[in-house]
């Protein structure tokens, strides 16, 4: 998934976890579970 590359590639702890929500919001609907084990580990 192309949009975890914003994780991996964010400059800081901020801009990663701002990705990973920009992340979530995008395909919570479709995989719910993908992004709550990211946010849990």
């Amino acid at each position: 998934m192309a949009d975890l590359k914003a994780v991996y590639a964010a400059v800081g702890e901020q801009a990663a976890l701002d990705a990973l929500d920009a992340f979530g919001a995008r395909w919570d609907k479709k995989y719910p579970k993908i992004s709550q084990s990211w946010q849990s580990n």
